[in-house]
This record gives C-alpha cells, sequence and structure tokens, in this order.
C-alpha cells in the first residue's frame, strides 16, 4: 500500500475539498502503476496544479470584486441615467413652458405693433387737427384782436353813455329831491306829527376817519317834545334791493345819533309789493305825486 506523505496531505489540506478528493484518488491509482520517482514528480506537477488552482481561485475571487465593483458602477450608471433622464424630463417641461411663453409674448408683441401703428394713425390725425386748430386759433385770435379793439370803441360808448345817463339819473334824482325838501315837512307834520327844525339837506355824514356816507335827505325835528332826525334816500324806480341796502344804511348811522331815526324813502313808482315790504321794515314810502 502506498504512504502519502505528510508534506504532501498538508498542501492537500489547503485545497477546497473537490480538488483535495480528486488529488487523492489520482495519487492513489498512481501508487498503484508509478514507481516511486514518478510520484515525487507528480507531486511537484501536483503542487504547481495547487498553486495554478490558487492562483486562478484568486484571479477568480478578484474578477468576482470586480465583477462586484463593475455591477456596482452599473447600479450607479443606471441611477445616474434615471436622474439624467428627470432631470431632461424637467428640462423638456420647462423649455415647453418657456416656448408657450416665448408665443405669447411673440402674440403680445405683435400687438403692441399693432397699436403702435394705431397710435401713430392716431397720432398723425391728431397732429393734422392740432395744426388745422392752431391756424384757426391764429385766426381766431386775429378775429378777437379785432374784437376787443371794437369792444374798447364800445365800451368808451358805454361809458360816455353811462356818463350821461348818470348825470341824466343824477338830475332825475336830485329833481325829485329838490320837490321832496319843499313838500316833505308838510307830509311829516300830517303822517308823524313831525315839527322840522330848520331845513331838509343833501348832506355826508361823517361815521369814522374819512369814513363819509351820502345821505339824500337829512334833517332834524321835533315829535311830542321829542328831539328826532330824518333819514331819506331816494329812487327814481324802487326795488326792494333798494330798501333793504337803505335799511343797512339806516344800521350803519344808528349809533351816531342818540335821537329816534325816522326813515323814509321818495321815488316815481314802485310795485305794490315792495310798499307793502317797506311798510313792514318801517320805512315810510312817499311817492312824486305826493308833492306839490
Amino acid at each position: 500500500m502506498q504512504v502519502i506523505p505528510i508534506d504532501f496531505l498538508e498542501v492537500l489540506e489547503e485545497l477546497d475539498p473537490k480538488t483535495k478528493n480528486a488529488i487523492i484518488k489520482l495519487v492513489k491509482f498512481l501508487g498503484e502503476t508509478v514507481k516511486r520517482e514518478d510520484f515525487v514528480e507528480l507531486k511537484t506537477e501536483v503542487e504547481k496544479l495547487t498553486i495554478s488552482v490558487k492562483d486562478l481561485t484568486t484571479s477568480v475571487k478578484e474578477l468576482t470584486e470586480n465583477q462586484k465593483k463593475l455591477e456596482e458602477k452599473f447600479q450607479q450608471l443606471v441611477e445616474t441615467q434615471r436622474q439624467t433622464e428627470e432631470e431632461l424630463n424637467k428640462l423638456t417641461g420647462r423649455i415647453e413652458q418657456l416656448t408657450e411663453r416665448l408665443d405669447q409674448l411673440t402674440e403680445r408683441v405683435n400687438q403692441l405693433v399693432e397699436a403702435q401703428r394705431q397710435t401713430e394713425e392716431r397720432l398723425n390725425k391728431l397732429t393734422e387737427r392740432v395744426e388745422q386748430l392752431t391756424a384757426s386759433v391764429k385766426e381766431l385770435t386775429e378775429n378777437q384782436k379785432k374784437l376787443e379793439e371794437r369792444l374798447v370803441k364800445v365800451e368808451e360808448g358805454i361809458k360816455l353813455t353811462r356818463k350821461e345817463v348818470g348825470g341824466l339819473a343824477h338830475t332825475v334824482g336830485y329833481t325829485l329831491e329838490d320837490r321832496a325838501y319843499k313838500s316833505l315837512p308838510k307830509l311829516l307834520k300830517k303822517d308823524f306829527d313831525i315839527d322840522i327844525e330848520g331845513k331838509l339837506i343833501r348832506t355826508y355824514l361823517e361815521l369814522g376817519k374819512e369814513k363819509f356816507i351820502e345821505v339824500n335827505i337829512f334833517g332834524k325835528g321835533r315829535q311830542k317834545d321829542k328831539q328826532v332826525v330824518i333819514i331819506g334816500e331816494g329812487k327814481s324806480q324802487l326795488k326792494k334791493t333798494d330798501v333793504d341796502k337803505f335799511l343797512k344804511t339806516i344800521e350803519m348811522i344808528k349809533g351816531f345819533f342818540a335821537e329816534k331815526i325816522i326813515p323814509i324813502m321818495i321815488t316815481y313808482q314802485t310795485l305794490p309789493q315792495v310798499d307793502r315790504y317797506a311798510e313792514e321794515k318801517g320805512v315810510k314810502i312817499y311817492y312824486s305825486y305826493d308833492f306839490d
């Protein structure tokens, strides 16, 4: 029976079980057919084979590691590809949005261009109208100048007419007042039991420093042993506003007299309602036909 050396067994122990069993069977088989020298040579070959197997195992292990790393890299590549696709999809969506906005912007620009064209047309028409208006204004200015020149002449005529009318009004008013001065004492005696002291006059009353007010009829008298002051106003055609203005005058001057004021107004004519209004306010009205 062939004995297997211990050192050879130690080498066999380092091999994987299948390889070790295969070699042991091979040794047993050879032990029956080969010599010791052949066995030593076989041992050497087996050792080489063992080394080769170890190298192959190492290579397989390295290949396995490399394969694992390759798979990891492949997974990373797959993940990267997935992320890239997601980014690409997002980018595609943004590009579509941008394209849509660009289309909208293009449409708005077209609208703006059209609006600008219409504005230019309107501006051209407006410019034409302004030019026409400018010409019209120029013509109107010239006409206005001519009209002003005419108005100056008319105003001068009106001033002259007013002056003449004013003079005539003063004449009429003075005539009415002059007649009243002679007749009023009798009328006041009859209506108010007033005896005029002196005579009635046209004068200015001094209300303050360099402040005077014209009074058409002024005089003093006695009424039942009491002194009174006669204040009168003459109007050719008496109106309600004349009555109100006269009452304001009375209000202004009554503080300058301690005596009672008798307000009277004289006129050629007035409306019945004005007559009643004056009577309600305590103003006696005398008409031109009351005077002798």
